[in-house]
């Protein structure tokens, strides 16, 4: 455009510039800038798959997974029976064990690690009426509400850190929710208080109880 009959050119955009030393760049230079800035982010974002990656080719496909992306988590530890070690407690995690559950089964915990919720009971080695009314009455409740989410386990085995007779209820990764113990059989919990705090960890949500720890 002109005024007062002088004309003036309007400067193209790449030849704009500037004395101070963060515009001498010019557009060209900002938009290169821009370009690897994006790529640095987009490097940032996509770090946290490697793990994933890592995961899908180390764990057997199952269902469901044994794994959750973005969400790896450590081994059940095995622990060696120690007549003095501290109790478990709330938060704690259950060690890895294997015992021969109250009807003479063979039990591992690693097979329903990350699978299933937990509620694991010890009975004393003597048998004894209020032993067996016990376990009656327990397993004829809780299979109403275990499905497929959940597992009891009964057994007179040892377990490190878990009191005998006692009982715990722990989440699939393995945290435990609520612990019990007594030194008869006939100071445990009723069954409906187990059956209750089973449903409250069922009621939890795995994958948003697994991205808070």
């Amino acid at each position: 455009m002109s005024r007062s009959g002088v004309q003036l050119d309007r400067p193209s955009l790449g030849s704009v510039t500037s004395s101070n030393p963060r515009h001498s760049k010019g557009v060209a230079g900002v938009c290169s800038d821009q370009e690897a800035i994006m790529s640095q982010l987009a490097l940032v974002h996509a770090a946290p798959t490697w793990m994933d990656d890592v995961l899908a080719d180390s764990f057997p496909a199952s269902d469901p997974p044994s794994w959750t992306p973005g969400m790896a988590r450590p081994a059940p530890m095995t622990v060696h029976v120690d007549p003095e070690s501290p109790m478990l407690q709330t938060g704690d995690l259950v060690p890895h064990f294997t015992v021969t559950t109250f009807g003479g089964g063979s039990f591992d915990y690693s097979d329903i690690w990350q699978r299933k919720n937990l509620v694991l009971v010890l009975l004393p080695q003597a048998a004894s009426p209020a032993t067996t009314k016990f376990v009656d009455q327990l397993t004829a409740q809780i299979s109403e509400v275990t499905g497929d989410d959940s597992a009891c386990v009964i057994t007179r085995d040892s377990v490190s850190g878990v009191p005998s007779p006692g009982i715990i209820v722990a989440d699939r990764w393995g945290e435990i929710h609520y612990v019990a113990a007594g030194t008869t059989v006939d100071d445990l919990p009723v069954p409906d208080d187990v059956i209750e705090w089973l449903r409250y960890v069922q009621h939890q949500c795995p994958e948003c109880e697994g991205e808070s720890r």
